[in-house]
């Protein structure tokens, strides 16, 4: 056997394992697109004595590797198989044989409990008990306000561009930029006018980070200390790595809400 339990004659991970899996893949991916932006920080700087400002331009391409990528799509893998193994992990408590696991996220209760002769997806969970029947059906996202801002169904929506082969990824300044000056010639700063490049801008070549000027002198000798924060963003639908870290935290949530009516892992 090579999963934690079994159902139907076919072996699967416990939630648990692929949880853990999830999470020491998601560490990895931000360790790669940490490094990914730390060799992006290159400025050219730009000063324009007619008008007194000073600016700093991105230089050269920033399309991230496929790898981080699909380093992405194998989070979204662990973290949709792990609701998957959820529900195979609640069947198997009820030693039968049953459709494969499939948890379910619908955006509509139409597509969730069916809508006169077609059934929902709902039916292919009837052979769970009550209580985690009702557990499931709460987590719906057509229940929210705005169905396709809840984490299951942004997971869903990576999942499958994922699985498309549609997912991109985009480096974009996570926050806007933000800058110290340090003088270099005593009383040549006395004040400083600055236009930061706002956050969740895509990070293209030639992009203006920061625009400043000082007086007395704006061609004062300074050490400039710029600190940019980078995220990738996943394109379609638009998800950055936050917000995946906050579905990777969600689904580990409703996975412990079932925790006492899981069979233990292998």
């Amino acid at each position: 056997m090579t999963g934690d339990y079994e159902i139907a004659g076919e072996s699967f991970l416990h939630p648990r394992s692929r949880l853990g899996r999830a999470r020491k893949r998601f560490v990895s991916l931000g360790e790669e697109v940490k490094d990914y932006a730390n060799a992006a920080r290159q400025l050219d700087r730009r000063f324009d004595a007619a008008s007194g400002w000073t600016s700093y331009d991105l230089r050269g391409r920033r399309r991230p590797p496929k790898p981080l990528t699909e380093g992405a799509g194998a989070v979204c893998e662990d973290l949709r198989g792990a609701l998957d193994a959820l529900i195979g992990a609640l069947k198997a408590t009820q030693k039968q044989d049953s459709d494969p696991p499939r948890f379910p996220i619908c955006l509509t209760s139409e597509e969730y409990l069916g809508e006169g002769a077609e059934r929902g997806k709902r039916h292919l969970l009837s052979d769970l008990r009550p209580a985690d029947l009702a557990m499931v059906d709460s987590l719906q996202p057509y229940h929210r306000v705005k169905p396709q801002d809840d984490s299951l169904a942004r997971l869903q929506a990576l999942f499958e561009s994922h699985t498309k082969g549609e997912l991109k990824s985009v480096l974009i300044l996570g926050d806007a930029a933000e800058a110290d000056f340090e003088e270099l010639e005593r009383g040549s700063v006395r004040g400083a006018e600055t236009y930061p490049c706002r956050g969740g801008v895509e990070a293209e070549d030639g992009l203006e980070v920061l625009r400043y000027r000082v007086s007395p002198d704006p061609a004062a000798r300074l050490k400039v200390d710029i600190r940019l924060r980078f995220d990738l963003r996943f394109d379609p639908p638009r998800l950055t790595m936050n917000d995946l870290d906050r579905i990777r935290a969600r689904v580990e949530e409703i996975v412990g809400g079932f925790d006492s009516r899981l069979p233990a892992a292998a």
